[in-house]
């Protein structure tokens, strides 16, 4: 598809603040927060956008609330970089860490509401450390991965 045809995205917009004596601040405009293997699909990506400070209105000394913060794109990538539109056979997070010898991270990844592999393979780095797993459980679900990849004749990118 050429970009021109291919959509826009954006991130969210910050609300106003309220106005008052002292003005409410703006609110937060969100980011997008996207897979690096979807960026392809956009002509455009672009931040979010901060809302408008609060007017100070009445008598006396007045102050306007100040504007919102807008947040930028947050591109990640996953575990494992696969092809778009790669078919991932179905495999239980509890096949797929007895398989790979994972177990002691099934109980983690069960917590947390990892059912699949597919699942898997589309979190980040990052959000597997906001979840408390640590650099070398990450490391070792990375491995299984490759693994799994590789023994399912899956391409991978990285």
């Amino acid at each position: 598809m050429p970009a021109q045809n291919t959509p826009k995205i954006e991130g969210g917009h910050g609300g106003k603040g309220g106005d008052g004596h002292t003005g409410g601040d703006g609110g937060v405009g969100r980011g997008v927060h996207m897979n690096m293997t979807d960026v392809h699909r956009f002509a455009h990506i672009r931040g979010g956008d901060g809302g408008d400070g609060g007017k100070g209105v009445g008598k006396g000394k007045t102050k306007g609330g100040n504007g919102g913060e807008g947040e930028a794109p947050r591109l990640f990538n996953g575990l494992i970089e696969l092809p778009a539109h790669t078919k991932v056979p179905r495999v239980s997070i509890d096949t797929f860490c007895d398989e790979y010898h994972l177990a002691t991270l099934k109980k983690g990844l069960k917590k947390h509401k990892f059912n699949s592999v597919g699942g898997l393979l589309l979190v980040s780095e990052t959000d597997l450390q906001k979840l408390k797993f640590g650099p070398g459980e990450i490391a070792e679900m990375k491995g299984a991965l490759r693994q799994f990849c590789r023994a399912n004749k899956i391409k991978t990118l990285d």
